[in-house]
């Protein structure tokens, strides 16, 4: 019995020191994006970018999620402080069935 006491003590404290540390890097974030310069939108070619790398990365995030490999995808491309590409694909229910069949 104490070993089950001692167990439960022991993951009490790490869910603890789990919750601080995220309280610490979310406040962190918060003073990060407060004191950041917003991200502005520019062509790709104006930071020499290629599109047709942009169009490739475009590509597989579709295919990603499409393949049911990742259940969702946020992906942005920055270059000297502008925003180039920018993509939001939406939850694919494939990938929940895969890893259900993975069970």
């Amino acid at each position: 019995m104490n070993a089950i006491m001692g167990l439960k003590t022991v993951l009490r404290t790490q869910f603890y020191s789990n919750i601080q540390l995220m309280k610490s890097s979310i406040n962190s974030l918060i003073i990060f994006v407060l004191h950041s310069p917003p991200l502005l939108e520019a062509s790709p070619e104006s930071v020499d970018v290629s599109r047709e790398r942009l169009g490739r990365l475009d590509v597989m995030c579709k295919e990603s999620v499409t393949n049911g490999d990742v259940p969702g995808i946020v992906a942005l491309v920055a270059r000297k402080g502008k925003i180039v590409w920018r993509r939001a694909e939406k939850l694919s229910l494939r990938f929940f069935e895969t890893l259900k069949k993975s069970e």
